[in-house]
């Protein structure tokens, strides 16, 4: 894959705290690209537990996401759109 500094340019800075957290989480998506980003919190056995979307259509988007029922662990968020995919880890104390 060959990555440009167009690229580089072009991707969202994403932020999720408090991290750890006892399962509110809140999430900040900054950046020019817009659209519907999908959000998927996968355990360690790679199983997806939690699934939703979210419609950016301004630079900033934030909103938070409850996780208190779920078993305390370290957890994969991958927030993907049609431009881009990244991921992050997560503590659920």
């Amino acid at each position: 894959m060959i990555v440009s500094t167009l690229d580089l340019l072009n991707t969202s800075d994403i932020l999720i705290y408090p991290n750890p957290s006892k399962g509110a989480y809140h999430f900040k998506i900054d950046g020019t690209l817009f659209g519907t980003y999908r959000i998927s919190i996968i355990n360690n056995l790679g199983q997806t537990i939690r699934q939703g979307k979210v419609d950016k259509t301004g630079n900033t988007l934030e909103f938070q996401m409850n996780l208190s029922d779920i078993p305390s662990g370290t957890y994969i968020v991958q927030i993907s759109s049609e431009k881009e995919n990244q991921t992050k880890k997560i503590i659920k104390e």
